[in-house]
């Protein structure tokens, strides 16, 4: 499935201010992404946080999942676990 539809230009600008704070933290935080990755469960649990606020600031998740290089599909695994 694709997009629901178009998005207006004020969703767009928001999750664009969205993911510029994410990426600021991200840059902050490539070893807690790393250690994730390698199976810390504490930071997995660190990184799902930042990416749930991520989402409330109005990012999706998608989005957010791409700054760290990681799929949705970890994240959804991740969040299994926790």
């Amino acid at each position: 499935m694709g997009r629901r539809g178009p998005r207006n230009t004020a969703a767009v600008d928001q999750e664009r201010r969205a993911l510029d704070r994410f990426a600021a933290w991200e840059e902050g935080a490539g070893a807690v992404v790393d250690r994730a990755r390698a199976g810390d469960v504490l930071a997995q649990g660190r990184v799902l946080q930042a990416v749930d606020d991520a989402v409330a600031l109005g990012a999706r998740q998608l989005a957010a999942a791409e700054v760290l290089g990681l799929s949705p599909r970890t994240l959804q695994r991740w969040r299994r676990r926790a």
